[in-house]
């Protein structure tokens, strides 16, 4: 942890709710090997790696806070599919 105070912080965060985040910067704080945060904290490893890295470069707030994931474009070519198959699947359903 960077400081007492924001261990103090994110000990009195904690106990008003259970975060995987939260429980995860307690863990790293108490020395914890990154396998074992994953598996007791009920997270991927890269989740634990991710939160670990946004509060060593920001702080308890950038760490707390998850940034949303863009959803996937869809492609229809991609998918296997061409207009006129999609076309045909439009008719038939409706």
């Amino acid at each position: 942890m960077k400081t007492q105070a924001e261990r103090g912080e994110l000990t009195a965060v904690l106990s008003g709710g259970k975060h995987a985040a939260r429980k995860l910067l307690l863990a790293a704080d108490a020395g914890a090997a990154d396998e074992a945060i994953a598996t007791n904290v009920g997270v991927g490893g890269s989740t634990v790696y991710r939160t670990k890295r946004r509060f060593a470069l920001g702080n308890l707030e950038a760490a707390l806070r998850e940034k949303p994931h863009p959803e996937p474009a869809v492609n229809s070519s991609a998918a296997g599919c061409n207009g006129l198959f999609q076309g045909e699947l439009v008719k038939a359903v409706t």
